[in-house]
């Protein structure tokens, strides 16, 4: 349906908020909220595949599975991630939302799958919600 970048989630306090755009070469040892290898593999290896790509190694402190629980850790200050561009949306107070400087193909691609020939509006209607909520660029 769309693809979607990564942006760097910052406690709100971090020194690099100050920039308008990020380099991943920034994330070097820093304290670094990931995506779980095992339940979230597409989105782990997006990340963990461009940062080892890059030779940058942050200082992993925390992996976890969704977005929802990344954001309050990064919230509490525990450390910085890499997340979907729409993660902004959920709005913490203490996080600060900044594109990377380097982003070429880290993207998340979002797929919507449905029976062909179903007897439920319910995929077309929902495929609807998601095009208004996500228009393509």
């Amino acid at each position: 349906m769309f693809r979607e970048p990564f942006v760097l989630a910052l406690p709100a306090e971090h020194p690099l908020v100050q920039h308008e755009a990020i380099p991943l070469a920034a994330l070097e040892g820093q304290p670094f909220i990931e995506f779980c290898p095992s339940e979230s593999r597409y989105l782990y290896e997006l990340v963990a595949g461009r940062l080892r790509a890059e030779g940058v190694a942050p200082e992993t402190v925390q992996t976890l599975s969704h977005t929802h629980s990344i954001l309050p850790l990064v919230d509490a200050g525990v450390g910085m991630a890499l997340v979907p561009r729409s993660a902004a949306r959920l709005r913490y107070a203490g996080v600060v939302f900044r594109p990377l400087r380097d982003a070429r193909d880290l993207d998340v691609e979002v797929h919507l799958a449905w029976r062909r020939g179903g007897r439920h509006g319910v995929a077309a209607t929902l495929r609807q919600v998601i095009q208004q909520a996500f228009p393509a660029p």
